[in-house]
């Protein structure tokens, strides 16, 4: 069986519309664990767009747990870009910069199973 990761352009993953939970955490410069709930945008297989209550620096490492359906991937993944919506709440623009093997491949067959039904 072939590696999905490596048959991937890094560069133009699509972007499916889907609403799931996210569990965050990051350690700030003082090392306090900040932790927090969001809700995806869109997801891709290089990254996500959630919502959260929260401002974080574009370059802030996040650690994720996304809920997809009866499962739970678990990623790393660096800020790019925020949008400030307003009433305290921003879009997160991430890219995954590590995420196992197993867990690529649920996110993998999540994502097709999306596009099918959507």
């Amino acid at each position: 069986m072939e590696d999905k990761q490596q048959n991937m352009d890094r560069h133009k993953f699509p972007r499916i519309k889907t609403v799931n939970l996210i569990s965050y955490e990051i350690s700030d410069v003082y090392q306090q664990e900040t932790e927090g709930l969001g809700i995806t945008q869109n997801l891709s297989l290089g990254g996500l767009m959630f919502e959260v209550n929260r401002k974080f620096p574009v370059d802030t490492i996040i650690l994720v747990e996304i809920a997809l359906s009866d499962q739970i991937i678990h990623a790393k993944g660096r800020v790019m870009h925020v949008q400030e919506l307003g009433n305290g709440k921003y879009d997160l623009g991430m890219k995954f910069v590590e995420i196992s093997q197993p867990d690529f491949n649920t996110l993998w067959d999540y994502l097709q199973l999306k596009k099918k039904t959507d």
